[in-house]
């Protein structure tokens, strides 16, 4: 039976780093020192340095298993009892009776709609509902899930996303996870895709994966059904498109994530009160910011397009932007969202107020805006050099001019991040310490910044020519991957599919192509078959044997459309 996303392993590099205690217990350690996230997550005991005598001894390990076991134990059910008292306050009443279906001429939700019914026809689940979970549903074992996706999941899905309380935290995410199915059944699915990879029971797993999955696709079928995509119920549907797409990126990220990409891209400007226009045959000059300013424009947003949830609102049209951007790599068009992308990373409710509380993409995926910004202008104007060479409209100077432009101000800004960098590397010798904690946030979302600003110069490189030089690309290359050693913790790196993929495919030395085989590799050792690093392996090997066959560069996006597999490299 074929499941509705990848589960391609990608080979597991094995370590001797990690504590003793989970080796013990035969867990992944993430090696975080002085004690692991996994030990301290069930509140065991977590041990490093010498190696303790019941890891020779048969019968003493047997015992310290045993107690460990309780412990964990004793730990699941007090999750579980914390979980189900936070659900029962969070639940609403449900007004079943009065349900009406409501779906517009050919509306982005019908068009969804009729997708949902035939993603979810494989393995149907029968269904009761689109409306808010009552509490009889949340079962032990779906409470075990749902906590696990709150504690291991969704870090990994969104680890630069840390919101202070008074930015509103993270409060609204367990709200809409216990009052939304869409969402609920999402998070079971990548929290029992994540759980494949323990030594638990696989098939097991595998089946609650793709259960909440279809569960998921039909409850946002019916939903839009019930309440269509617009008015008060507009946001629940947009994050609901979010999760579900999310869902797909890491299960591989190879299903149809451009419907659900369309879709949540229309609800999201219809929340925010913008039309949905073409954009334009002709790309403006880019107009770029400067590092970590702030971005212009958010007095013509009007008041009314913000909802009352305005952290959520925020981090879902952060995500989308995220997604929008970077998509074009491999769908070849330009973003949807390129004409709001500026105006929709300035909206928040009190920036219409005068206070700097624009939407940071940062805080969601670890880049800073302009850089992300100028990534959807090269993708812009890639896809106007293509239509005008289809037309044969092309004006080469004037594409010249504007790609000119735009590689001035990548580069301008690019220059500023990394005279910052080498400043905060020359004051500490390297990265800052942890405990430095604003610091050392910092200096990560320059880094991260500055390894996408480099690849996004060479992607401008591969839309200027379509047979870049390696002496064109090989500054560029050189700059990533030095940016790259710079990064204080290789898990970050799963977040960097993009640039790894955009830059790798571009390196023609064995040694620059292993250097991006092992940082790949290297950076989902704690779970290979959650994301689409998989995918990006696959990318990086077939351009690199397309090179030994013609005997020249091979793009990214060409790389992607020669395979047919449209990954979505977030």
């Amino acid at each position: 039976m074929e499941t509705p996303f990848s589960l391609v392993r990608v080979p597991a590099i094995r370590s001797n780093q990690g504590c003793w205690t989970c080796r013990l217990r035969k867990k992944k350690c993430d090696e975080v020192s002085p004690g692991c996230l996994r030990c301290a997550s069930v509140n065991v005991e977590c041990h490093y340095g010498p190696r303790p005598p019941w890891i020779d001894n048969v019968l003493l390990g047997k015992q310290e298993l045993e107690h460990i076991k309780k412990i964990v134990g004793a730990s699941a059910n007090r999750k579980r009892a914390a979980f189900r008292a936070k659900t029962q306050n969070a639940m609403k009443s449900p007004s079943i009776e009065n349900a009406k279906a409501t779906v517009d001429d050919r509306s982005p939700a019908e068009t969804l709609d009729d997708t949902l019914e035939l993603e979810s026809q494989p393995n149907a689940v029968s269904v009761t509902s689109p409306l808010p979970l009552q509490p009889v549903w949340v079962d032990d074992h779906e409470a075990s899930l749902m906590m696990h996706y709150l504690d291991h999941v969704f870090f990994i899905q969104f680890r630069f996303y840390s919101p202070s309380i008074s930015a509103g935290g993270r409060g609204w995410l367990l709200s809409l996870l216990t009052q939304t199915k869409p969402l609920y059944h999402a998070a079971l699915s990548l929290s029992a895709c994540l759980a494949l990879e323990g030594d638990e029971a696989q098939t097991d797993y595998l089946k609650e994966l793709e259960r909440h999955h279809n569960l998921a696709l039909k409850e946002l079928q019916l939903f839009i059904q019930a309440h269509g995509a617009h008015g008060e119920h507009a946001s629940t549907a947009f994050g609901s498109n979010v999760q579900i797409l999310a869902c797909m990126l890491f299960h591989g990220g190879v299903s149809t994530w451009q419907v659900h990409l369309r879709a949540a891209s229309e609800i999201v400007l219809l929340l925010h009160g913008l039309s949905v226009t073409s954009n334009s045959a002709s790309p403006a000059p880019a107009n770029h910011s400067p590092p970590s300013s702030e971005l212009l424009g958010s007095d013509a947003i009007p008041k009314h397009s913000l909802s009352a949830d305005n952290a959520a609102l925020k981090f879902f049209t952060g995500a989308i932007i995220w997604f929008d951007v970077l998509a074009c790599i491999s769908t070849s068009t330009r973003p949807y969202l390129s004409g709001y992308h500026d105006r929709l990373s300035c909206l928040s409710e009190s920036s219409l107020h005068g206070e700097n509380d624009s939407i940071q993409l940062h805080s969601i995926m670890g880049c800073e805006n302009w850089a992300m910004i100028a990534i959807g202008e090269v993708a812009k104007i890639k896809a106007w050099k293509e239509e005008g060479i289809r037309s044969g409209s092309l004006d080469i100077h004037h594409f010249a001019e504007v790609a000119r432009k735009l590689q001035a101000g990548l580069e301008s800004n690019n220059l500023q991040v990394h005279v910052v960098l080498d400043r905060i590397r020359s004051d500490h010798s390297g990265p800052p310490p942890h405990h430095r904690t604003i610091l050392y946030n910092t200096y990560t979302t320059l880094v991260i910044t500055r390894i996408f600003a480099c690849a996004a110069l060479i992607y401008l490189q591969t839309v200027i020519s379509s047979d870049p030089s390696v002496l064109n690309i090989s500054t560029g290359l050189q700059d990533v991957m030095t940016a790259m050693t710079y990064l204080p913790d290789p898990r970050m790196f799963r977040g960097l599919v993009w640039p790894l993929c955009v830059a790798g495919c571009m390196a023609s030395s064995q040694l620059h192509q292993e250097f991006f085989r092992n940082t790949i590799m290297g950076s989902v050792k704690d779970s290979p078959m959650f994301g689409n690093s998989a995918q990006a392996l696959q990318i990086l090997e077939r351009s690199w044997e397309m090179q030994r066959e013609r005997g020249r560069l091979i793009d990214c996006a060409t790389t992607i459309q020669e395979m047919g597999t449209y990954v979505l490299l977030v």
